[in-house]
Formats: C-alpha cells, sequence, structure tokens
C-alpha cells in the first residue's frame, strides 16, 4: 500500500514537480495550495505525513498547522522554511506545538525521502518525542563532517608535514583581524560572521544579508599600527568583498659616526583582498579570496625596495544544525615574497584553520556562543584556541577566549561589543609579545550595516 502524503505549498510549479518525484519513488501524494485546500484534503485522505511550507498563503504555515491539529492532532507534521533567520519566530512556535521537526529549502529530494522513510517505519521515535526524528538525521550529517573534517586534517597533515616548516615572509598577515576574533581568542572559523571574516573563513561572508562596510585600528609592539578597510556586498548570486590590512611599523632615525640624524629607514606593508562567497546547498557555504601582497622598505642609504606575492585562500562553513557550525579554511596559500636585490625567498605564512561554534539555546533573548579552533602555521605545530560570547539581547556582548599564536604569543583575550541598530563597536585587549612593556595591545573595530 502507497504511503500518502500531503505537501502544502503555494507555488504550483515546485509542488507539480516534487509530486511527480514523489510518485515515481512509491508515494501517494497530494498538493494543497493555500489553507482552505490543506484542510479539505487532510479531512478527505487522512495522509501520513505532511509538509507545510511556512509561506503557505493566504497568512502563514503555523496557521495552518494549527487548524490541521484542530482535526488530527496524531498526524506527522514537517515544518518546510526557507530561510530560518526570516520565519524563526513562526518556526519556533510551530515546534513548540510539536511538529515533527524543520526541512530547510532548497532541500535534496534524498533528504526529503529520508525523512520520510524514518517517520513511516516508526522506527526511530513515538508519536509526540519532537527531537528524535530532527536528532538521527543530524548525527547521520554530524557524522559524515566529522569524518570529513578529520580526514581533510590527516591529508593535509601528512601531505606538508615537510612543508609547513620554516620562515615565514609578511608576518603581518598573522596578525588577528577583527575585534570580535581578538577577543574570542581568533577562535572564529566557524562563526557565520561580518567582513572581518575575509581574514578567518571567507565562506562566513555567504551568510550576511546586509551591505556592511568594517574599520579596525591596533596598535601593535613598538608603536607598530594595524589599520584595516573592508566592505562586502550581498547579492543573490553570492557576497562580493574588498577588504585591505595595512600594517605601518614607527620609522627608525639612522645617525652618523658623531650622532646626527641624517634619516629614517620606514616599512609599509599591506595585502588587498577580493572576495567571492556563496551557499552551495541549503547549510554549506564556500568562499574564495585572491589576495595581492605588498612589503615595502625605504632606506635612506639604499634606497626603497619592495616584493609582492599573490596568494589564494578557500573556505566552508557548514551548519550541522541550528545551533552548531563546522568551519575549515586555508589562508595564505601562494607563491614566496622575495625583497629586490636579495635572494632569500620567503613563504606566505601559510594557514590550516578547523573549528565549530556551539550556541547555547539559541532561541533565547541572550545568547551563550562557545567556539574552538585548531591552527596550523609554517612550522608544523598545531595550537588551539577557545573562545565564549555572551549576547544580553543582542545589544551589550561580554567577550573571552585563550589564544596560542606563533611567536610564543599565548594568553587570556577578553573584550566587548555594543550593538545599536545597523551601527556595531568593539574593543579587544589581547596578548601581543614575549617583550616586556610590549605583551598586550588594545584593538578597535567600527562596523556598519545597510
Amino acid at each position: 500500500m502507497k504511503k500518502k502524503i500531503l505537501y502544502v505549498d503555494g507555488n504550483r510549479t515546485f509542488t507539480e514537480e516534487l509530486k511527480k518525484i514523489l510518485e515515481e519513488k512509491g508515494y501517494q501524494t497530494s498538493i494543497a495550495a493555500n489553507n482552505e485546500e490543506a484542510l479539505e484534503l487532510t479531512k478527505k485522505i487522512s495522509p501520513q505525513i505532511i509538509f507545510i511550507d511556512m509561506e503557505t498563503p493566504p497568512e502563514n504555515g503555523l496557521e495552518t498547522y494549527l487548524e490541521i491539529r484542530k482535526i488530527n492532532r496524531t498526524i506527522p507534521v514537517v515544518i518546510v522554511t526557507e530561510e530560518w533567520d526570516d520565519l524563526k519566530n513562526l518556526t519556533w512556535e510551530a515546534m513548540t506545538y510539536n511538529a515533527y521537526t524543520c526541512l530547510y529549502k532548497p532541500f535534496e529530494i534524498d533528504e526529503m525521502l529520508e525523512l520520510m522513510e524514518i517517520i513511516t517505519e516508526g522506527s526511530v521515535r513515538k508519536k509526540h518525542k519532537k527531537t528524535s526524528v530532527k536528532s538521527v538525521l543530524v548525527n547521520r550529517r554530524v557524522k559524515k563532517i566529522l569524518n570529513a573534517f578529520l580526514l581533510g586534517i590527516f591529508s593535509l597533515n601528512t601531505l606538508w608535514a615537510e612543508e609547513f616548516v620554516g620562515h615565514s615572509g609578511a608576518d603581518f598577515l598573522k596578525q588577528s583581524i577583527g575585534v570580535r576574533a581578538s577577543a574570542l581568542g581568533e577562535a572564529v572559523v566557524a562563526l557565520p560572521g561580518d567582513i572581518f571574516a575575509t581574514s578567518w573563513n571567507p565562506a562566513a561572508l555567504a551568510e550576511l544579508k546586509k551591505i556592511e562596510i568594517g574599520f579596525m585600528h591596533s596598535e601593535m609592539v613598538m608603536n607598530a599600527k594595524t589599520e584595516f578597510f573592508g566592505v562586502v556586498y550581498p547579492t543573490k548570486i553570492g557576497s562580493f568583498g574588498l577588504s585591505g590590512i595595512f600594517f605601518v611599523p614607527e620609522a627608525i632615525p639612522l645617525t652618523d659616526e658623531i650622532g646626527k640624524t641624517f634619516g629614517e629607514i620606514k616599512w609599509f606593508d599591506y595585502a588587498l583582498t577580493f572576495s567571492y562567497a556563496r551557499k552551495v546547498f541549503n547549510r554549506l557555504s564556500l568562499g574564495f579570496n585572491l589576495k595581492t601582497v605588498r612589503r615595502q622598505e625605504n632606506d635612506p642609504i639604499f634606497g626603497e625596495t619592495k616584493g609582492d606575492a599573490y596568494a589564494g585562500e578557500i573556505g566552508l562553513l557548514y551548519s550541522a544544525m541550528r545551533n552548531l557550525n563546522f568551519g575549515f579554511s586555508l589562508l595564505n596559500f601562494g607563491e614566496k615574497i622575495q625583497m629586490e636585490r636579495e635572494k632569500k625567498r620567503d613563504d606566505l605564512p601559510r594557514t590550516i584553520r578547523v573549528g565549530l561554534a556551539y550556541e547555547w539555546q539559541p532561541n533565547s533573548a541572550d545568547g551563550l556562543i562557545f567556539f574552538l579552533d585548531l591552527n596550523k602555521t609554517l612550522d608544523a605545530k598545531w595550537r588551539k584556541n577557545i573562545g565564549i560570547e555572551y549576547s544580553l539581547e543582542g545589544i551589550i556582548f561580554l567577550r573571552a577566549g585563550y589564544l596560542e599564536k606563533t611567536g610564543n604569543i599565548l594568553g587570556l583575550t577578553y573584550g566587548l561589543g555594543i550593538k545599536i541598530g545597523n551601527y556595531q563597536l568593539d574593543y579587544a585587549n589581547i596578548p601581543a609579545s614575549e617583550m616586556i612593556g610590549y605583551n598586550r595591545t588594545n584593538k578597535f573595530s567600527f562596523l556598519i550595516r545597510f
């Protein structure tokens, strides 16, 4: 006997195609375009599973679901939603009324078939144990992505075990960009973030819904300064970004044998990055960076010298479930940099990052997110970073973390942020050097969304 399915969605073109596919798979499929048709078919055919799109006319899918519950409270109902962020209140309310689970559009047909098989066979849970089906699907996806991460790390570690040992040039690229990231111990590769994500995981830019412009200022060791400017523009085909990192050490005066100053040695390093990111599947985002790097030195004796290099970067961001993300990125992979009139060629600080972000009680007014990263930069030693962020009504953000970096830089990080409307101001204090008097530094950033 064929299993009876009812799919409620106002998009006739989509549902007719879906009906053909499901009937080829052996399911007796009925389609309802609105609330009235859904109620009538529920009474008429008594379906074994009902799928309800949250944008079902005339009002929304929640109203349809609540009316169906009045007819039959035992039919498993799956809520279909395109964007959790836009419809989270309605979706969450449906879940509190014992909707079976959520299915996110655009979904793979195999994902839908797997879910229907679990529900109709009844092998996972009894009625009204709301989280079991979702847990089974999530656990399978989590295992797959964890296996992929572990395999990827093992493969990269094997392939580059020897290559990842050595000295790097353009060390300013090792600096943490983004004050939120710095306060969280740089453990943000799995964070759906902001424009500053260009420096950690370009895939995170795919999550942005508004144009963003970001600025960062940081005082470094020996009065050196690091500045960042970036803009990201989300479109229907993905997010495009352009950013720059500018590193300006303090000039060093040169004196002759009698102590008279006759000039200064000046440095100016920068990197310009073009970014692109988009969602390739419902829960998987992919991002790329193309980067040009320049180091420049001006010496009153030897004149001006410079060196250029080009690099590519790639990032992945996977949402295993609504409150658990996995991130992975390869940064600064490209040619070696060589200064003019020098034979030595230095590697860029090639970096592998992998990590996760877990949000505790994501639907509460106050948020708590935990972060864990593992990273490796040239020296063949894996380092761990951890972070935690507490959000108070989405306005005030308290952050802390623990950081390990090359150069024996390690210690606690902390900071705070204030978000008012489309404006956000962030502060962080982080370890910066082993040098006495220069062991910690402050950072500030400003972000505008519109």
